[in-house]
């Protein structure tokens, strides 16, 4: 209508659609987006279609209503709602229904001139963005009893828009909420999937059960393996581990095989989007926008939803999810990760064009998208080393200033035993720590990593030297506050002292020992830690050092770490002396839990 930017449902309207064909039906099944083609035909009809329209036709003329479909993607809602609106405009003639195409938002002054003659049912999907809306209309046009809602939107998404807090109980209105996850425990619409299955021949792996008992039983048996995933719908996921099976990087490379032949406006193809949404979601990061693959394929945002959205839905590839772009389900994302890597697709590449794009536009105010997700990605990367040090090092190239990104990459190339470029990365920015942001909060944890690298290099004078700092009194950083940090940075000192006093037979490393030892006893140190501590004690011991009161202990570490700095094998000029450490403010937070 021209009044309203919304589709009317009409028999017209579904007399026009063409009949599906089998390969669209495969799709559908494989986790395309539902068509109207595809609702018209032989899909399954879950119980809660019957139950939803049902109500509606109980409750028409009484009071206007509000259904409300949540669950997570890959559940049916798209396909229940159309199908839905499909029974009642093709059988009930005292309804309208329209549909809501992306975008369309209600004009509530056309809605107030519909003729209450017949009942009006609006469908939408992605229900959180006309959720205010939808309950402004039913406000200001109280009283009417012929207005109805059948909304469906991810849970997460309706609760991200705080639509549950708006008053509807001021209203007469309270909306019905259908919550999609998995399939039922008594098997009927395990048994409609199923047998829908059979009459267009899309079995798959399931063909294997001769019985149909026994096909209703392994789709529910893998429904329920997938619940445990909060985001990603339980029931796509069993559909694609029973009919799809093991051979589903075969089934991805299939589809990878289709999407090449996508060109995009940039010169890349539909299958390089791909990879990039999939890159996100493979690892749990749902923070791609239609603005980030934008950046990231550097084509206009206008292009996203015709030349990437579209088709990928069309091909069960991925779709939208609110305001986010994922896979259909994470299953398909680790296996397209797969693939790209048997493939040799340059995905260190991708994951570091996504920390800089994403880091990007996430900062900017309104996207929102959560910067932390781009700025630490190389935490969730750690499995593959390569991509992990390429993400941390494109975050720091993005954000040059921000103490926190060079802590992250040291980090990350710590845990990969990198300890030479840790040392270069470290001594490359340590001449400016002191002017960085976020340098009083990341100083010390920035010493300690570099600390543990020069220690696994055997350069212990130095990485006891920089343990000291990252404990010392510094007026440019964040005092000491964690008692973890405190613990594991003393406990830090002991394999530096212990190898010095081998390499030098200076006794005042053996004292050392002992010294932060029972500095630490009260310390409400780990089980792992309080086992150490007798090792330390019984080291102590062996090399003829006496137990010690607190304050000669004070004394007696600061004079090891004064020893081990005058030992050190090269100049760091930009790092405080060793002879200039002071450590009251640990001395007096140690002090806190006396032995």
């Amino acid at each position: 209508m021209d009044q309203l930017d919304w589709q009317l449902i009409d028999r017209e309207f579904l007399a026009g659609r063409r009949e599906a064909s089998r390969e669209s039906l495969v799709r559908y099944f494989d986790g395309a987006l539902p068509t109207w083609e595809t609702v018209l035909a032989d899909v399954p009809r879950r119980e809660a279609v019957s139950r939803i329209t049902g109500n509606l036709l109980y409750e028409r003329g009484s009071a206007s209503t509000v259904h409300l479909v949540v669950g997570p993607s890959g559940e049916g809602k798209s396909t229940l709602i159309r199908q839905v609106a499909v029974d009642l405009a093709s059988s009930h003639e005292d309804w309208r229904v329209y549909w809501r195409d992306s975008g369309d938002t209600l004009d509530l002054k056309w809605i107030a001139e519909l003729v209450p003659d017949r009942n009006t049912l609006f469908v939408s999907d992605d229900a959180e963005k006309i959720a205010t809306g939808c309950f402004d209309v039913l406000r200001r046009l109280d009283g009417r009893s012929d207005l109805h809602f059948l909304l469906a939107a991810r849970d997460t998404d309706w609760r991200a828009v705080r639509a549950d807090s708006l008053p509807w109980n001021t209203l007469n209105v309270t909306p019905k909420r259908i919550a999609l996850r998995g399939l039922g425990k008594d098997g009927v619409d395990a048994r409609e999937i199923v047998e829908a299955w059979t009459r267009s021949q899309a079995l798959g792996q399931l063909a294997s059960y001769n019985q149909v008992e026994d096909r209703v039983a392994a789709l529910l048996a893998a429904v329920r393996g997938e619940e445990a995933s909060l985001e990603d719908g339980a029931l796509l996921g069993g559909m694609l581990r029973v009919r799809v099976g093991d051979r589903l990087d075969g089934h991805v490379q299939q589809m990878l095989g289709r999407l090449v032949h996508y060109p995009l406006s940039n010169g890349r193809t539909l299958a390089y989007a791909f990879f990039m949404i999939a890159a996100l979601h493979g690892i749990n990061v749902r923070e791609m926008s239609p603005r980030l693959l934008a950046e990231a394929l550097n084509i206009d945002v206008s292009r996203v939803e015709e030349e990437i959205v579209i088709p990928l839905g069309e091909e069960a590839a991925a779709a939208r999810a609110g305001d986010r772009l994922l896979v259909r389900h994470r299953a398909v994302a680790e296996s397209a990760l797969r693939v790209a890597r048997s493939l040799g697709v340059d995905m260190k590449d991708i994951y570091a064009r996504l920390t800089r794009v994403g880091i990007r536009v996430a900062t900017r105010p309104g996207s929102g998208l959560d910067a932390k997700e781009f700025r630490y990605m190389s935490q969730k990367l750690s499995s593959s080393p390569e991509y992990a040090i390429g993400s941390a090092r494109a975050a720091v190239e993005e954000e040059p200033d921000d103490l926190r990104r060079v802590v992250n990459l040291v980090v990350v190339l710590r845990h990969n035993a990198m300890n030479d470029e840790l040392t270069a990365v470290a001594q490359e920015h340590v001449g400016r720590i002191r002017t960085m942001v976020n340098s009083r909060e990341a100083a010390r944890r920035f010493f300690y990593e570099w600390s543990i690298a020069e220690g696994k290099s055997g350069r212990h004078e130095i990485a006891c030297w920089l343990t000291a700092v990252s404990l010392a009194d510094l007026a440019w950083a964040d005092p000491l506050r964690d008692e973890r940090d405190v613990e594991w940075r003393m406990a830090g000192f002991v394999p530096g002292f212990k190898a010095l006093a081998v390499r030098t037979g200076d006794e005042r490393f053996a004292r050392g020992v002992r010294a932060v030892e029972t500095l630490l006893r009260g310390w409400p140190v780990s089980p792992r830690t309080e086992r150490d501590m007798v090792m330390y004690r019984s080291y102590a011991k062996s090399q003829g050092v006496p137990e010690m009161d607190r304050d000669t202990c004070r004394t007696e570490l600061t004079a090891a770490v004064v020893a081990a700095w005058r030992l050190r094998s090269r100049e760091l000029p930009d790092v405080p002396a060793g002879s200039t450490l002071r450590f009251h403010r640990l001395f007096q937070k140690l002090d806190e839990h006396p032995a």
